[in-house]
């Protein structure tokens, strides 16, 4: 991961790290994909990642 997935990312990444997380992961040759909800404050919110992989 580089600085500029981290800065679009960074909110959905925080919230798997440190709320209940729930979903798939899905890593392929060419993708990384993360789909799922966690639970923050007892409201249940929807996450999703898709990056490319950097070789």
């Amino acid at each position: 991961m580089d600085e500029e997935f981290l800065k679009e990312y960074d909110v959905a990444l925080y919230m798997m790290e440190h709320n209940d997380f729930t979903g798939t992961l899905k890593i392929t040759d060419k993708n990384i994909h993360i789909c799922g909800q966690v639970n923050m404050m007892g409201e249940i919110l929807a996450v999703s990642i898709d990056a490319e992989k950097q070789l």
